[in-house]
């Protein structure tokens, strides 16, 4: 996600604030660590199985009235890697390390780098992530306002366009607005990369009535990163969830509408939809059920069934959790792996 410079970029705004901040920093400071150590254990696929490898994620976020500094570190371990596929590896995740940071010199002005600030419409509830166009953040530099009631002003300029001379080469600006109603309702659009053809537009919308229940709907045009394999010059995506007593339920929807222009780099017509449901036996222990498919309408070859049951149990030393998940390519199987994860918070 980000080069030398950015790295560069956040040392330097770590020792600003640790230096030049830390006694307001200090004061009030509130720290969230979590650990996650998870494997699919092993995918047997039609004929053939192996080691899934281990996976462990550090995120450690600290928050203040003024400050905000996170960390999201991937550690994989893989039997199968190494240049030739031979030889075991431990290795960092480059494609999942994610860091922001963020001041705050008055109540209604914040500095970020590497803050995303997401439209509220762009969360999808049963993959846990948001739609990658509907921000008004980026990979660099955001400044939010949000001095008028209810609404949040952005403007951002990633850093990914530096030259041989560690100066811009080409600038990249984006902005964007929100306006909530209370707790109720969040509007939101962004504008990303404006100066340029392939500028990304988004709008959506979160509701959050009385009785547990949420609601997300968006559109995004020319995001050609999206989520879960879904791309395109036109994405809509909806999202539910619903929450009662010792039940909860979440949908996802996430389609590009279909494009003919292959010579562009557009997909064909992709859509990622996904259900889920829980049920909590006692408080330590709850079930779950997750069905979702990923079709790609003209290439049914590359779309994935899955079907996940799993249980979770919490105690005292973390949250443990077992899965079993069964996927099928078009007709025919696709593979099995059986994901259990221990996660430690505080």
């Amino acid at each position: 996600m980000c080069g030398k410079k950015t790295y560069a970029v956040f040392c330097f705004f770590l020792m600003m604030v640790f230096g030049f901040f830390n006694p307001v920093f200090s004061q009030d400071m509130e720290i969230f660590f979590s650990n996650e150590l998870s494997s699919d254990i092993v995918n047997i696929y039609d004929g053939d199985s192996e080691f899934a490898g281990i996976s462990d994620e550090v995120i450690l976020e600290l928050t203040s009235a003024r400050v905000d500094i996170g960390l999201d570190v991937v550690i994989d371990f893989d039997l199968n890697g190494g240049p030739d596929g031979d030889a075991a590896q431990i290795s960092y995740n480059a494609d999942d390390f994610d860091w922001f940071a963020a001041f705050r010199p008055a109540d209604v002005f914040e500095i970020g780098f590497s803050t995303d600030n997401w439209l509220a419409g762009s969360y999808l509830v049963v993959e846990d992530d948001n739609v990658a166009g509907s921000k008004m953040g980026s990979d660099g530099l955001s400044v939010v306002y949000s001095g008028i009631p209810g609404l949040k002003i952005g403007a951002t300029v990633p850093f990914k366009e530096f030259g041989e001379s560690n100066v811009f080469e080409e600038f990249v600006f984006g902005f964007g607005a929100e306006y909530a109603v209370g707790e109720i309702l969040a509007v939101g659009a962004a504008v990303n990369d404006i100066l340029h053809d392939m500028r990304v537009v988004s709008v959506s919308a979160g509701f959050f009535p009385a009785g547990g229940v949420e609601i997300y709907a968006g559109y995004s045009w020319q995001d050609f990163s999206g989520l879960c394999g879904v791309w395109g010059p036109h994405l809509l995506n909806a999202s539910l969830a619903w929450s009662g007593g010792r039940f909860g339920a979440g949908a996802d929807f996430l389609t590009n509408f279909g494009s003919e222009d292959k010579d562009a780099g557009e997909s064909e017509f992709d859509l990622y939809a996904a259900l889920y449901g829980e049920y909590r036996i006692a408080e330590p222990c709850l079930i779950k059920l997750t069905v979702s498919d990923q079709s790609c309408f003209g290439r049914m070859e590359d779309s994935v069934f899955a079907v996940t049951p799993g249980v979770e149990f919490g105690s005292g030393i973390g949250d443990f959790s077992l899965e079993a998940e069964i996927a099928f390519s078009g007709s025919a199987f696709e593979h099995v792996c059986f994901p259990v994860s221990w996660t430690y918070e505080f």
